[in-house]
């Protein structure tokens, strides 16, 4: 059986993202089950100490992600930040904005939390919706400004293997 050089060069590339459990060390009922580790570098941090950028390619297969919410916290954090602003949110990916008031370092970005509702019998997880947190001066700012410092998505994290969407639930991109 013959395989190309090229089509294996291929598979190796295009996993750039690790997939791993989280093995429950974060609180799933606050924060739901999925999370991406993001990285901001020092350098990234002292071009632009007030918004950073990152693009997380999340590839999800739910219904209108732009009508979840999205929690970010930091590594040395425990309050979510408040300055957040989503600029696209779809199936592939999600570009957003925020506020690394810790400096550089890891970040936090969960998304699909929820709430569960029904009986304890028969519980039913409903998604939070989005909400507004960010300070007005804040958007004001994120709109003038032409360059963020970028940070990257380094690794996705579910909450335990049960709830990984890795890998037959990881979709496609166009």
């Amino acid at each position: 059986m013959f395989y190309s050089p090229f089509f294996l060069c291929n598979v190796v590339s295009a996993q750039s993202i690790k997939y791993v459990n989280g093995n429950n060390n974060w609180d799933a009922d606050s924060l739901g089950n999925h999370s991406f580790v993001v990285q901001l570098t020092a350098a990234e941090y002292s071009k632009n100490k007030t918004v950073a950028h990152v693009v997380i390619p999340w590839r999800r297969n739910d219904d209108n992600p732009s009508e979840k919410r999205i929690i970010i916290v930091s590594e040395n954090g425990k309050q979510p930040l408040s300055n957040i602003k989503i600029i696209k949110s779809d199936n592939e990916t999600g570009n957003i904005l925020f506020e690394p008031l810790n400096g550089p370092g890891k970040y936090y970005i969960y998304y699909m939390p929820y709430k569960n509702e029904g009986r304890s019998n028969y519980p039913k997880g409903v998604y939070l919706k989005p909400e507004q947190t960010a300070d007005e001066s804040w958007i004001k700012q994120t709109n003038l400004r032409k360059a963020f410092a970028e940070a990257s998505a380094i690794q996705y994290e579910a909450i335990d293997a049960f709830n990984s969407f890795y890998p037959m639930e990881v979709i496609a991109t166009k």
